[in-house]
């Protein structure tokens, strides 16, 4: 179950890889993809059932995303920061999850731009230089352009909150009671936030609001969109994390005790998913962010630390190659559901508004595979081994170069 390297985000990194953590992320790119990818396709239903499953099935493939950065910037960096001087560990860590993001990132503004006469931000410094800075969703300016990438500023934050963090969780001492405790504490924080709703807004719509084409209503921005609440999730994954690195890493066997609590948690995700308790009054502020997270860190200590089926259909190379072109799918599925959105449409429901609505989902989902591939090889890849080079290299061998691999 243990090879050599790549994280969440696809890059070689020196701990030993856990291919299942690949495979998760292949579903989480390809979970959000086929909910837009819906939500575009059927649009002749009803809206508010196609757009509410679809919007549930995207909340599940955010989630773990988040949920499993934490984990793997954990299991990967955090040594570095106990091992290496605080400057070392800062540059080291920051420009290799930089040099992960911000081509791709840029490329996708600049591309954008292309199609936009006048940005919303022209004329705003602000807005603009949060988009350079990769900071738009810190501030709830992530809807001036390009809105997707709201996730990869929001992914920005929490490499920062991760240096302080870092230290917190290494002298953490009883991780399982931590994490059982962020996974009570967090629901009963949003319900209470969530009571004083209107309070809320009102106290921060002065700073956060920038008008509609730059800023989502303030309420949703903190629930959905901004840092501040999803880092629950990312540190979640960090204490699973944690959590597994001080267990004896060789996978073991299910117990039918430990194959029940699997069940259980997909079980919470598929009824989440598949019905609406989520929008229920107690749950709905949980709904797009928190509700999955604690059958997720589940799902994923189990799948990583246990040999069963679940985590072998994760090591399969369907997987594992979904998971690799996983920033990619996510980047570019948007631009082709833009080209598809005028293709293969009707406007009422029948046999043949099903079978268009189909074989669009499809294409979508097959056309953003293959231009997501060619990403990976030509615009990924090659500008993250140059950063690295140019501002790692410092004459120690690379991971995956030969000698002793470092953690970057």
């Amino acid at each position: 179950m243990n090879v050599p390297v790549s994280d969440v985000s696809g890059e070689s990194v020196g701990r030993a890889k856990i291919d299942v953590l690949t495979g998760f992320r292949g579903i989480a790119a390809y979970t959000v993809l086929l909910a837009h990818a819906i939500d575009l396709s059927f649009g002749y239903l009803p809206s508010a059932d196609v757009h509410s499953a679809a919007s549930r099935l995207a909340y599940l493939g955010m989630s773990l995303f988040f949920v499993l950065s934490g984990f793997v910037i954990f299991y990967n960096y955090a040594r570095i920061f106990r091992t290496e001087g605080l400057g070392s560990a800062v540059y080291q860590f920051l420009v290799a999850r930089f040099a992960r993001l911000y081509p791709l990132y840029a490329l996708s503004i600049i591309i954008s731009l292309n199609y936009i006469p006048s940005p919303a931000f022209a004329g705003d410094p602000a807005t603009a230089f949060s988009y350079l800075t990769l900071t738009q969703s810190w501030t709830n300016r992530q809807s001036a352009i390009f809105e997707p990438d709201w996730s990869i500023s929001t992914e920005w934050f929490f490499y920062f909150a991760f240096i302080p963090l870092s230290f917190v969780l290494h002298r953490l001492r009883r991780t399982s009671i931590a994490l059982t405790a962020l996974i009570v504490a967090v629901p009963i924080g949003l319900m209470i936030l969530s009571f004083n709703m209107n309070a809320v807004v009102a106290a921060l719509t002065p700073f956060l609001s920038h008008g509609n084409v730059v800023s989502a209503p303030v309420w949703p921005w903190l629930t959905y969109y901004s840092p501040y609440v999803r880092i629950f999730e990312f540190l979640a994954g960090a204490l699973t994390a944690k959590l597994y690195m001080s267990l004896r890493e060789s996978p073991v066997h299910l117990t039918p005790a430990r194959l029940g609590i699997m069940i259980a948690c997909g079980t919470w995700c598929a009824v989440v998913l598949f019905t609406s308790i989520g929008q229920t009054p107690l749950l709905f502020n949980l709904g797009s962010n928190f509700i999955y997270a604690p059958a997720l860190v589940v799902l994923i200590f189990f799948a990583c630390r246990y040999e069963s089926a679940f985590g072998r259909f994760l090591e399969s190379p369907a997987l594992k190659f979904m998971g690799e072109i996983s920033f990619s799918v996510y980047i570019w599925g948007w631009y082709v559901m833009t080209l598809f959105s005028p293709h293969f449409t009707s406007a009422a429901p029948s046999a043949i508004a099903v079978f268009n609505s189909l074989v669009k989902v499809v294409a979508i989902l097959g056309v953003t595979t293959i231009i997501a591939l060619g990403s990976y090889r030509l615009v990924e890849s090659p500008p993250r081994k140059w950063l690295r080079t140019l501002f790692l290299s410092r004459g120690e061998p690379l991971p995956g170069k030969g000698g002793s691999p470092k953690p970057i």
